[in-house]
């Protein structure tokens, strides 16, 4: 059995065209210069004419002027991409008043909330003439890769918007926030919360994670890397490129193996328990589980017509098992054998997590919503499906204790779900006690020695 409760809300959206487009009907014209909303308080009204600036005009006196600009409120810092272009970052699609007119709250086309105390038109000096983020400011675009530490409470993702965010998500907050000048197409975090890897344009580069920022420390040249996972023990790295597997030790920064077996692009890559064999999928449908003492395949499965994402994990009974799909279909492998298949009749499944121990099977749609089922397949019964993101869920993941199931969107926000504790009467309450109660907790972060001086 399974159950699930948000931790997280998404706030309502719109789009840039919900906002007021124009005053008196005129030609929006440039961006730069189009009205996009407009809020009426007592003492004149507020207008968001440009990206990131609010104006605040106040009620003349003089009967040829009706209006008078009094300040100029800024959303935030400008970026220094936006300093070079001249444009901000922001265009503002909703204003709103606090009912007391004491606050005002702006929500952009990128889905951002700020708000900041309405300026009083008697005052000499302004509080604050820039906005402050409501919460933590979430990707400006699509969510690429998201992935979990196994030790620490700790959730790193990737965007569209060319950033990586690190997140501790018990708390809800956000720790870290790192800008590239390349797009992203992967990341994986080490178990330790140390280190993270991270698929770029010209490489795929590992990178120290410090308390505040992000530094290279080794790169392994494959370009536009797709999928990438540290191993459960974090010594070793699988990446893939093309239709090759390559394993790379994070001890000594060589590559170890590189796995030929596919004859198209790898496009998922999962890890047995005990670190010493590696699964990998490709887009022909074909499934290799690798034995990295001998450097040579395992098992193989090719009887899928394709594959896009694959999760691993270990069945009650010892046994590592992976779950592979694509489209509406995903299949169950279990010791190198092809146990079950099912199919979703709906939506386009894009990625999926399994909780072992809790049976649980959470599959991401491109309508947005959560599947749940049971897990393994033979205990599948019907789907609950779940709204969660106003776009497709482009990553599923499931915490190492089993206790979240966290879903990336290509809305651009991260919801953070509780999986209910189990009984003892569910198939895995045994195997709870040795596998999600012993975790090793790692509270350590890295800090540069420059930083402590």
């Amino acid at each position: 059995s399974y159950r699930l409760h948000s931790t997280a809300r998404e706030c309502d959206r719109r789009s840039p065209g919900d906002g007021v487009s124009a005053l008196g009907g005129r030609n929006p014209g440039p961006r730069h210069r189009r009205v996009t909303a407009l809020v009426v308080f007592t003492g004149g009204f507020l207008c968001a004419c440009g990206p990131d600036k609010v104006f605040v005009f106040q009620k003349s006196d003089d009967f040829n002027e009706h209006h008078l600009q009094r300040y100029v409120l800024r959303l935030c810092e400008a970026s220094p991409a936006a300093l070079v272009s001249g444009r901000g970052e922001h265009t503002i699609t909703t204003l709103s008043l606090s009912p007391g007119e004491k606050t005002i709250v702006a929500a952009t086309h990128t889905s951002q909330i700020f708000t900041n105390p309405l300026p009083s038109l008697e005052a000499s000096k302004l509080p604050s003439l820039v906005f402050s983020p409501l919460h933590a400011r979430h990707h400006e675009g699509g969510v690429v890769d998201a992935a979990a530490c196994l030790w620490k409470p700790l959730l790193a993702t990737v965007g569209q918007d060319r950033t990586l965010r690190v997140w501790d998500y018990q708390r809800h907050t956000l720790l870290l926030t790192h800008s590239f000048r390349d797009d992203i197409f992967s990341l994986s975090l080490h178990p330790t919360g140390l280190h993270v890897a991270v698929g770029l344009t010209e490489a795929l580069k590992l990178h120290h994670l410090l308390f505040d920022s992000v530094r290279v420390y080794s790169e392994v040249r494959i370009r536009r890397c797709g999928v990438c996972c540290f191993s459960p023990s974090g010594h070793l790295l699988a990446a893939a490129d093309g239709n090759l597997l390559l394993v790379t030790s994070n001890l000594t920064l060589k590559k170890v193996f590189t796995l030929k077996g596919h004859s198209a692009k790898v496009t998922g890559v999962g890890w047995y328990p005990d670190s010493w064999a590696v699964m990998s999928c490709s887009s022909d449908g074909s499934v290799v589980g690798w034995d990295l003492r001998q450097g040579q395949s395992l098992w193989e499965v090719n009887s899928l017509s394709s594959a896009k994402y694959l999760t691993a994990g270990l069945s009650l009974d010892g046994k590592p098992t992976v779950l592979v799909g694509h489209a509406s279909a995903f299949t169950e492998i279990t010791g190198g054998q092809m146990v079950r298949e099912m199919t979703y009749e709906g939506s386009e499944v894009v990625s999926a997590g399994v909780a072992t121990v809790k049976t649980l099977l959470a599959l991401g749609i491109t309508s947005g919503h959560l599947l749940l089922n049971s897990f393994p397949l033979h205990m599948a019964e019907s789907f609950t499906s779940i709204p969660a993101h106003s776009a497709p869920i482009t990553k599923v993941v499931i915490t190492g204790d089993e206790k979240k199931v966290i879903t990336c969107g290509g809305d651009g926000v991260v919801l953070v779900w509780r999986v209910a504790g189990l009984t003892d009467k569910s198939p895995g309450f045994m195997a709870a006690r040795e596998r999600l109660e012993d975790l090793p907790v790692v509270p350590e972060m890295l800090v540069s020695r420059t930083d402590l001086q």
